[in-house]
């Protein structure tokens, strides 16, 4: 089975969002609780609504906390989690996928964070990747962060300087890509999407090296 791993290249303390969409989690349990209260009462004309308010409350909240589909828990990483070693280093058949998340524009010269607060830089992510991802990955390198296959006017994407710098870097036998769109936080049942609700594969464009 083909491994895939998601870099968050910053620290987690900045990367709460993209954690909770890409690892999924537990449905926070003041709905349960207040579905468990109420639904005795569901039946009545006054409290229907209210019941079928955070009936629908919990419903978007569990499809929120799906996570990405086909990705482990332990190979959704940061700069700074333990399994970072670990999960790149799995990493090493032609089937294989590394994507890398985070927020971008077109032609930028870096990623940030999910709260703004914190960037990586092509060099930086390269810095990261560096002796955990062997040389020889012949897989699949995703950027998956909005308009990362787009350039500015003076700009090439950031898709393409990644590519350009991890060639350089000595990673000659893996394929790149990146989105021509902006991308949803969340996936939708496991699946990423596009801001324009289409699944995000159809904004994917290899980058031409």
């Amino acid at each position: 089975m083909a491994s895939r791993v998601v870099l968050i290249p910053f620290k987690t303390e900045h990367s709460a969002e993209h954690l909770a969409a890409t690892r999924g989690g537990e449905i926070e349990s003041e709905y349960l609780q207040q579905l468990n209260s109420l639904e005795p009462l569901k039946n009545d004309p006054a409290m229907k609504p209210i019941y079928q308010n955070y009936m629908s409350m919990l419903n978007n909240r569990r499809n929120e906390l799906t996570g990405w589909r086909k990705i482990a828990r332990d190979d959704v990483v940061c700069a700074d989690s333990p399994t970072l070693f670990n999960a790149l280093s799995k990493l090493q058949d032609p089937e294989d996928t590394l994507y890398i998340r985070g927020h971008c524009d077109p032609g930028g010269t870096a990623l940030e964070s999910s709260d703004h607060k914190e960037q990586a830089t092509v060099a930086q992510v390269v810095y990261i990747l560096k002796n955990k991802l062997k040389f020889n990955f012949s897989g699949k390198v995703k950027i998956f962060a909005c308009h990362s296959a787009l350039d500015s006017i003076t700009q090439g994407s950031f898709a393409y300087q990644l590519a350009e710098e991890m060639r350089d870097a000595n990673w000659q036998s893996c394929t790149f890509y990146g989105y021509d769109q902006a991308m949803k936080t969340y996936p939708q049942g496991g699946h990423k999407r596009a801001a324009d609700g289409k699944r995000a594969k159809e904004a994917r464009c290899r980058i031409p090296l």
